[in-house]
């Protein structure tokens, strides 16, 4: 018996299961510039732009030959509207096996992870401007929230932060041996707070 094909979009997304848990890279066709130089104006509106949203879980039967590790994933990529740095994130679960147990019903390996790390962006016009990235998700009420932190004006660090509702649309699939629910969820803009320290 052979099981139904993955789609295009969560073999992309299984890709990388194969070894342990950890962070992905979205590629970003973001040309770097030298705006991280200036800072936010508090009287101005700042924003994430969020899109290619894409979750993805991924279930096999315990009795399945070589089964690949059951999984929960939300892939998307935010640009911050003042700064215009493109990032990509992943955040992934994977169940982790009980002891003396071969079926994953462990735990999940992520879950007590309150923030999972992005990737981290540097621009640099004569000097660096590193942006750093971080989201958390509320798997049960599809609740995300982001966060960034970066450097402008050579010594203002700015803290960046914004938290937003999923609305996905899915779609399941079940055989004997694997079960794949997958969502694409709309690109969104929300407004970021922000506060600054010297």
């Amino acid at each position: 018996m052979h099981a139904n094909p993955i789609t295009s979009a969560a073999l992309l997304t299984l890709a990388h299961l194969l070894g342990p848990a950890q962070p992905h890279v979205l590629p970003s066709s973001f040309s770097p510039s030298s705006q991280l130089q200036t800072c936010p104006s508090r009287t101005s509106p700042q924003s994430f732009s969020l899109r290619d949203i894409t979750y993805l879980h991924y279930e096999t039967a315990p009795n399945t030959p070589t089964p690949q590790p059951n999984t929960t994933q939300l892939v998307f990529e935010v640009t911050n509207s003042h700064t215009g740095i493109s990032t990509g994130c992943a955040l992934q679960i994977v169940p982790r096996p009980e002891k003396g147990d071969d079926v994953e019903t462990g735990d999940d390996d992520d879950e007590e992870q309150d923030w999972f790390t992005c990737l981290e962006r540097t621009t640099s016009d004569e000097k660096s401007y590193p942006v750093k990235t971080s989201a958390h998700v509320d798997w049960d009420v599809w609740r995300l929230s982001v966060k960034q932190t970066w450097v402008c004006e050579e010594s203002i660090t700015i803290n960046q932060f914004s938290a937003m509702t999923l609305a996905p649309t899915c779609t399941e699939s079940r055989t004997g041996s694997q079960y794949i629910k997958e969502c694409l969820v709309p690109d969104m803009v929300v407004a970021a707070t922000f506060d600054s320290t010297d």
